[in-house]
């Protein structure tokens, strides 16, 4: 119990701790969604291009909606960009057309100033272009005044209005062409006539293929007269009259008579043409400076949109906030198991109690703890003593088993010495009798011969010793015999091995550096350093160097078969390179019968080369060619993002994003009354993409007509990965073209996400498919069957912004007109297919359409009766229903 009291205690603890850190992580969440919030409000009063829906944004900022705030400045971000974006485009086309313009008068001008355009008086339109191989020229181009400061203004008018200014003079008499005035020959004039003012350029005529006499006549002709004449005359102050017309024409300073005329004009409308140029300048400049506050504005609008709250620290505090309530919850759990624990033990201590006391009861014991704590002692005492006897017990039991292992051993030993005794007894028997002969014999002898006994002993004492040491020496030499016949039979073939050892040495040093002479090394990618293979320890070095690159030794089937190999791919490489290099096959001399090694060579231009060294001048070409291909792709790059892909683009982002706003324009119009279901698409980037942001940037970017070095960096590093992902797949994705149209779908990059307005969800729309999203049957059919309508109308549209709709009809087949919809529903559903311009076929047991938001619709009211229908035909026209004759069809 009191462990389990302990273990209470400290899961109480735990769970107290636990639930401060849960306090404390809740109060730091509020204050990081108040900051937040702060954080919102003061983003929100420093916008200057964004503008953010005040109420949406209170209703995300209340809630702390962060996922809600993301897509409100993102749609805002998105809705500037598109509203800044169409001011550019404006801006752009208007600069076009004064660019288009201003190179207009630069070509003329420049034209004028080289002298290579000429003035020309205007013509009739009822005239038509001249033929530039015709021989001719008209009047004004072959004569020039007869005295240069005399003004011919009013002489000039009359002719360009009489039509002689710009008569054709030919080389000779000819039919006049359709949508044009020939000169003839005809009598010279009476009096006055215009070569008394004009005289003829012989030079202008004589290039011209006219003879200066022709034009004369042509100039006698014209009378020149102070007053018009019924014949064909003028004045010099702009009268003219030939037949019945006559006419007076506003005179303005002479521009095509004459070459100073023609110079002073020339110069005149070369400096309208600059003032006109400078103009446009001007208004050019203050289009590049609008386009560039109109840029700034979009910058500042993507700052803007950057420095929205992400909202970190709410997240985090939230995710704070998560764990210690699970680790409130894991705490709980573990005091409530110490209670149940706790519990249990004390349930145990009663039990325990009561045992006690019935103990007590039958054996009269105590119950009080000190007298039971002592008949305890005294157990463990008797215990203790009980054991030591037992103990005692044993080691008596095991002297007496040892006791009784003595005595049968003393027993034998007993035996034995008996049997002992009984040899020495008559051992001493013998003794006696041997010791009485022997002192009998030495008495005889006396003392010469116990001498001669000891120096006989210590003789044959060293004899033995030396006998024992000969046999020893003779033993020794045997072996050592034996020894030296084994060395030298082994020295022997040591000697011959190491011949043979550095024969094959110089054999295989001889065969390495044949190798390496014929190119080893470098065509297997080996670096030998600088190892010079003059000498054995340098081959050897080479060669422990291949051997680390090369560590596995292959047998003679395996260098068959890589040699099989090495022929293939030497075909295949021929086959490959046979316009620039010629494979061979060659065997290597110097190697050895035991090894022969081939290896391929190449022959490029008459020069014979290693592999190694084709494949480094193939690499170099590469990398040149690369370099090149780099150099011409980055000036192709630069033309395309900033010329017809990029518009390309840009217009398509354009026209899909204004599809979208117009389908969401028709679908606004659609709200049920009951919930206030409405429905709206949003077109955005997908998250599904490898890389949404940058895609989002990306799409930025290609809406911009202009753009700084670092973003059309962006775009190039872009188009280049988009470029290497073709190259790398280029066999498995078909056609180039193929695959860059499918690396360039825009429609790949973004998604619709359908979102949902109702009533319970505020004015904030919700995604569908959202938890928080709960619908009826008949609004969940609803919000469903919108956007398949806009997509089916989509399909309808052009393919192009500029081309037109297909010409077929815009069918919609549907089964049961909307059965789960009352028919307010109905009518606003029907007034958007109206909008929509599609032609529906509908069918439905109940409703026959008759909605004052659609202008007409036939309706067939069908009746079977058998193998016969009866078809009763009825015509909605927009107020009333109006009936038909019946029909009976089989």
């Amino acid at each position: 119990r009191t462990y389990a009291d302990n273990a209470r205690n400290d899961a109480a603890r735990a769970l107290t701790d636990a639930q401060q850190a849960q306090r404390a992580a809740s109060t730091t969440a509020t204050k990081a969604n108040d900051a937040w919030a702060d954080e919102v409000r003061t983003w929100r009063d420093g916008l200057t291009e964004l503008v953010v829906e005040p109420v949406e944004l209170a209703e995300v900022t209340a809630v702390v909606d962060l996922d809600g705030f993301r897509d409100l400045a993102a749609n805002a971000g998105e809705h500037t960009a598109r509203t800044l974006g169409r001011e550019i485009d404006a801006l752009d086309g208007r600069r076009r057309g004064l660019v288009a313009t201003k190179t207009e008068l630069e070509t003329e001008r420049d034209g004028l100033e080289r002298g290579g355009a000429v003035l020309q008086p205007s013509v009739p339109p009822w005239r038509q272009p001249r033929d530039s191989a015709r021989a001719g020229a008209p009047l004004w181009a072959v004569v020039d005044v007869v005295d240069p400061d005399v003004d011919l203004a009013g002489l000039e008018a009359a002719l360009h209005a009489a039509g002689v200014l710009d008569l054709f003079v030919a080389a000779a008499d000819e039919t006049p062409a359709v949508g044009d005035t020939t000169a003839r020959t005809t009598e010279p004039m009476d009096g006055p006539n215009l070569t008394d003012v004009l005289r003829v350029d012989t030079e202008a005529a004589v290039a011209a293929g006219i003879a200066p006499d022709r034009v004369t006549d042509v100039l006698r002709a014209v009378s020149l007269t102070d007053t018009a004449t019924p014949v064909l005359a003028v004045t010099e102050n702009g009268t003219f009259a030939y037949g019945p017309v006559a006419g007076t024409a506003a005179t303005e300073p002479a521009r095509y008579i004459g070459a100073a005329a023609r110079e002073r004009a020339r110069q005149a409308l070369i400096a309208d043409l600059n003032a006109a140029i400078d103009d446009l300048v001007g208004q050019l400049a203050e289009l590049d400076e609008q386009r560039r506050t109109l840029e700034g504005r979009v910058k500042l609008a993507d700052a803007e949109r950057s420095a929205a709250p992400s909202g970190k620290q709410v997240r985090d505090a939230r995710q704070a906030l998560d764990r210690a309530s699970d680790r409130v919850d894991i705490a709980q759990g573990a005091a409530d198991k110490a209670l149940e624990a706790y519990q249990a033990a004390e349930d145990g201590v009663r039990q325990a109690i009561v045992a006690l006391n019935r103990a007590s009861s039958q054996y009269g014991l105590s119950t009080e703890e000190r007298e039971l704590n002592r008949l305890a002692a005294n157990l463990r005492t008797i215990h203790r003593t009980a054991g030591n006897l037992a103990a005692q017990v044993v080691a008596v039991a095991g002297a007496e088993r040892a006791a009784k292992r003595s005595a049968a051993v003393a027993a034998e030993r007993r035996r034995e010495a008996d049997a002992q005794a009984a040899v020495s007894i008559e051992a001493a028997g013998n003794a006696r009798e041997d010791t009485a002969a022997y002192d009998q014999l030495h008495r005889s002898v006396g003392a010469g011969a116990k001498e001669a006994e000891a120096a006989l002993d210590k003789v044959t004492k060293q004899l033995n010793t030396l006998t024992t040491e000969r046999q020893e020496l003779q033993d020794e030499l045997e072996r050592l015999s034996k020894a030296h016949g084994i060395a030298e039979e082994a020295l022997k073939t040591s000697e011959r091995e190491a011949a043979e050892a550095e024969t094959a040495r110089d054999a295989a040093g001889a065969a390495f550096r044949a190798l390496a002479d014929n190119g080893l090394p470098s065509d297997g990618r080996i670096d030998l350093g600088d190892e010079t293979l003059t000498n054995v320890s340098s081959i050897l070095r080479a060669a422990r160097l291949v051997n680390r690159a090369v560590p596995e030794e292959p047998d003679a089937n395996r260098l068959a078969s890589q040699l099989l190999q090495l022929d293939d791919e030497r075909h295949k490489a021929q086959t490959e390179l046979a316009a620039q290099a010629e494979i061979g096959l060659t065997q290597i001399e110097g190697t050895g019968e035991q090894l022969p090694v081939s290896r391929a060579f190449a022959t490029v231009e008459g020069v014979d080369m290693t592999i190694s060294e084709l494949a480094q001048r193939f690499a170099n070409d590469l990398d040149r060619a690369r370099r090149e291909l780099e150099a011409k792709e980055t000036e192709l790059f630069e033309q395309t993002l900033t010329g017809s892909l990029r518009a390309h683009l840009a217009s398509r982002l354009r026209a899909a994003q204004g599809l979208v706003d117009g389908m969401n324009d028709l679908l606004a119009t659609i709200r049920t009354a009951s919930g206030g279901v409405a429905v709206s698409l949003r077109w955005e980037v997908s998250d599904q993409v490898d890389d949404q942001d940058t895609l989002t940037k990306i799409k930025n970017l290609l809406l911009q007509d202009h753009h700084t070095d670092t973003e059309r960096s962006t775009l190039f590093e872009f188009l280049a990965r988009r470029i290497d992902l073709v190259r790398s797949d280029d066999r498995a994705a078909g056609s180039w073209k193929d695959a860059l149209e499918q690396l360039f779908d825009y429609r790949r990059w973004h998604r619709f996400r359908l979102m949902v307005r109702h009533d319970r969800f505020g004015d904030r729309p919700v995604a569908f498919g959202s938890r928080n999203v709960s619908l009826s049957a008949g609004e969940k059919s609803l919000v469903l069957s919108l956007p398949l309508f806009a997509a089916i109308a989509s399909h309808y549209m052009p393919r192009d912004s500029d081309g037109d709709a297909p010409a077929c009809p815009r069918l919609l087949l549907l089964d049961e007109v909307f059965p789960k919809n009352d028919r307010p529903n109905k009518r606003q559903i029907l007034r958007l297919l109206t909008d929509l311009d599609l032609d529906c076929v509908l069918t439905s047991d109940k409703d026959m359409c008759d909605y004052d938001t659609i202008d007409g619709i036939a309706i067939a009211v069908i009746a079977k009766d058998g193998d016969a229908s009866f078809a009763t035909r009825l015509v909605w026209n927009g107020t009333e229903t109006i009936p038909e004759p019946p029909s009976i069809e089989p």
